[in-house]
């Protein structure tokens, strides 16, 4: 009897191991997925380490919404375009004349394609550029956690401090 292609993957996706917190880093698990999408080597993430990814780049976005307004002079640098958050797509740099996302453009690339499509995945070039993404946030959290609202508390509960992330194959 032959085993079902989504079974293979459901299994391979079991023996991923999960998510460890050690020192303030949260390293996450992934592994390969076959996909053949214009030779782009898309990654399988546990839903919940996705989920962490998302959810702290769309709090770091509302913070950062919040604090461009308060200190615009410390916002600034997030406009400017970067090698460490990649290519801009080609139509864009065309647009902008700039060859590299900023962070905000990274940032917002990333949860707009989650928005437009949940069960969108990262690729493997992609995981370097969440790495830096999540060490700027973390710093920014450090240097001004008024501004980032760190303390902020609501019913007893105060905000939790991000961690940064490292992504490693299963």
């Amino acid at each position: 009897m032959a085993i079902s292609k989504s079974a293979v993957r459901k299994s391979a996706y079991h023996r991923q191991p999960m998510s460890t917190i050690n020192d303030g880093v949260k390293t996450m698990w992934y592994t390969q997925r076959n996909i053949d999408e214009n030779a782009r080597k898309y990654v399988r993430l546990h839903p919940e380490d996705k989920q962490y990814v998302f959810n702290t780049l769309q709090r770091f976005l509302a913070d950062f919404s919040q604090l461009q307004f308060i200190k615009p002079e410390l916002c600034r640098m997030f406009y400017e375009s970067r090698t460490e958050c990649g290519p801009m797509g080609k139509e864009y740099q065309k647009i902008t004349g700039s060859k590299y996302n900023s962070i905000n453009s990274l940032v917002a690339g990333l949860l707009s394609n989650y928005y437009r499509n949940p069960d969108v995945d990262f690729t493997q070039k992609q995981l370097k550029q969440i790495e830096y993404l999540f060490t700027v946030i973390v710093g920014c959290y450090l240097i001004d956690p008024f501004a980032f609202r760190l303390g902020y508390t609501k019913n007893g509960v105060q905000n939790e401090m991000p961690l940064e992330v490292k992504f490693r194959s299963a």
